[in-house]
């Protein structure tokens, strides 16, 4: 069985998840997720827990409530990044991969009286109402696996289920960089409030199109325009052309605006000198300007080889298009513009669809 170093709970029911997001080289992010009920948080009881993440890099932290069962949780979640996947300590795998193939499969306790005891204490657990789960998205198609559950490349195991406990490990099989998705018909209007967008922006920032800071990715703050830029940037793949161009004292360009941050620089002039942005003046490039839904899609379909200068698409209407093409469906539209205000959350969606309608389109070819 996996030594995920569950949290204990010294009375009453709790919760623990764990959200791994990997990527082709398995690096990526851990989300874990720690919960007791509040009448025991409330009278000084804490959860305990057993996991030592030190060997990884907190990216972003924050304390949550949720309801189980009618019963009000609070604890805290905490998403750290690793370079690889072993690096992960508390959960041991061995992982083959060959001609593309890759399986990851959980170290079962090779002593019989160490697996007896860890079932004893999942069985206690269990009975006193303590959830446990694990959930991997993997970059690929699944081809096999024991997960309890598995869609769109993302699996589930409760590690606490007795059928899980009597094979005593879990285990994946998948195909590396293989389409694991199909499209499916656009999600009802009246379902539309299903997104995950902590998840989303997971798979993102391990991908390096979202990065956050010490305030974490602040899904809730509206899009700017440097930030929105910058995404696009990285969505284009320009990282090795703006490091050779920064370093490159022969182009003799120098950017003209005054209120570009340091940290964003140098794509920003890239993106000027290359003619792909422009400034809201001669010397401003208005970075701390909110950018718009409509904006924001605009630049998403010139990355898809649409041009609004030659008549593909008007920007105030990029949505419509997004759509039209099938780049997003009614129901991501209809919740994107459910406010007149376009956070980064809500960019995180249009990524999130844009790299997928590409991918798409790139099996297509």
């Amino acid at each position: 069985m996996l030594a995920l170093g569950l949290m204990f709970v010294l009375t009453g029911c709790g919760v623990t998840e764990f959200y791994i997001v990997l990527n082709d080289d398995l690096s990526g992010t851990i989300e874990v997720v720690d919960l007791i009920d509040s009448q025991y948080a409330e009278e000084g009881v804490e959860s305990r827990e057993a996991s030592d993440y030190s060997q990884l890099k907190l990216i972003s932290e924050e304390n949550i409530q949720r309801e189980e069962n009618g019963v009000t949780m609070v604890g805290a979640k905490k998403v750290y990044e690793f370079e690889s996947f072993p690096q992960i300590q508390n959960i041991e795998f061995t992982v083959k991969e060959e001609n593309g193939i890759v399986e990851l499969t959980g170290i079962d306790a090779n002593d019989p009286e160490k697996a007896q005891q860890e079932k004893q204490m999942s069985a206690m657990l269990r009975g006193s109402g303590y959830k446990a789960s694990l959930s991997v998205k993997v970059p690929g198609k699944i081809l096999e696996t024991n997960a309890k559950e598995h869609k769109d490349g993302e699996l589930y195991w409760d590690l606490l289920d007795e059928s899980f406990l009597a094979d005593g490990r879990l285990w994946v099989k998948y195909e590396k960089g293989a389409s694991a998705v199909v499209k499916e018909e656009p999600i009802p209007s009246d379902q539309v409030k299903e997104y995950d967008i902590e998840k989303l922006a997971l798979e993102l920032h391990a991908a390096g199109i979202l990065k956050g800071s010490d305030k974490g990715f602040e899904l809730e703050k509206e899009l700017t325009r440097v930030e929105g830029t910058l995404v696009y940037a990285r969505l284009l793949g320009l990282e090795e052309e703006i490091a050779v161009f920064v370093n490159d004292t022969t182009i003799g360009y120098a950017m003209p605006f005054k209120d570009v941050p340091n940290w964003a620089k140098n794509e920003i002039s890239y993106l000027n000198y290359k003619g792909l942005v422009k400034g809201v003046a001669p010397d401003m490039f208005g970075s701390e300007d909110k950018m718009s839904d409509q904006q924001f899609a605009t630049l998403l379909l010139r990355a898809s080889g649409y041009s609004d200068t030659k008549g593909d698409f008007v920007w105030n209407q990029a949505m419509d298009k997004a759509v039209e093409i099938g780049m997003i469906d009614e129901a991501d539209k209809t919740f994107i513009q459910k406010e007149p205000s376009f956070t980064r959350g809500e960019m995180a969606i249009l990524v999130y669809k844009f790299r997928f309608y590409n991918k798409c389109l790139d099996e297509k070819l």
